[in-house]
């Protein structure tokens, strides 16, 4: 059974949502401030998590940068619940990593869709994550409007942090997808590798290396206006792959 964390400060809306997920097969945990609702998220450790934006004292915008910071919890789906009067707002919380809003008030049918939505990406994720992508794969990246298939040997480099990355193509394009650098290592081509902390390259489209300090390295890349610095540490590993 699926676990769902609701934090809402309204009593009497709380209890309905919890009835109606219940009778979807959810198991519901409810709270009804940010500081406890983040200790039972830590807690319960749930596939979704349902948050109210204003409460007194610690808001949604609190517990949703709290939850990132978690490793174990930074990809669970983290849907918003706002009043019409905040909605200009929601865009802060898809920002800092929230996957969906709810405005208040809402259907029953809209709360199950958009919670079934967000199980069904994460279990995509998940799937994807387990799998080594070959050279002639597709990535699949949700746009929000449409998915799109994305070429693997046509990605240049990847820059992530530690719960988004910007992937960029051989033909301009740029593309943001939920996942860390992390979630990437153990997936890719093996002529992807890490030059940095945060960024990932494809080295067919190494075009230029030049020295930059006697710690770090340019790498010019075909398709990618930017210099990659390259550490030294990351260097000594990858030159006799580079260098031919």
């Amino acid at each position: 059974m699926k676990k769902i964390v609701v934090v809402e400060d309204d009593k009497v809306l709380c209890e309905n949502i919890k009835s109606a997920l219940s009778l979807s097969d959810f198991e519901v945990f409810i709270s009804h401030d940010g500081l406890e609702g983040l200790n039972l998220i830590k807690e319960v450790k749930p596939d979704v998590i349902l948050c109210d934006i204003m409460m007194p004292e610690y808001d949604g915008y609190w517990v949703l940068e709290n939850v990132r910071r978690i490793d174990e919890l930074k990809n669970t789906p983290f849907i918003f619940i706002t009043a019409k009067s905040e909605r200009e707002n929601f865009r802060r919380g898809m920002e800092m990593g929230a996957d969906d809003y709810l405005t208040k008030p809402f259907k029953i049918s809209e709360l199950t869709k958009a919670v079934e939505v967000q199980l069904q990406k994460k279990a995509n994720f998940e799937s994807a994550a387990g799998n080594k992508l070959n050279a002639e794969d597709f990535l699949l990246v949700d746009t929000g409007n449409k998915i799109i298939k994305v070429p693997v040997k046509s990605i240049v480099i990847i820059e992530a942090d530690n719960v988004y990355s910007v992937i960029s193509t051989r033909e301009g394009k740029t593309y943001e997808i939920r996942k860390s650098v992390s979630n990437w290592e153990g997936i890719l081509p093996e002529n992807f590798v890490r030059v940095h902390r945060s960024a990932i390259i494809n080295l067919d489209y190494v075009k230029q290396i030049e020295k930059f300090s006697n710690q770090t390295m340019l790498l010019h890349l075909d398709g990618y206006d930017r210099p990659v610095r390259m550490g030294k540490s990351y260097w000594a590993a990858l030159k006799d792959k580079v260098i031919k």
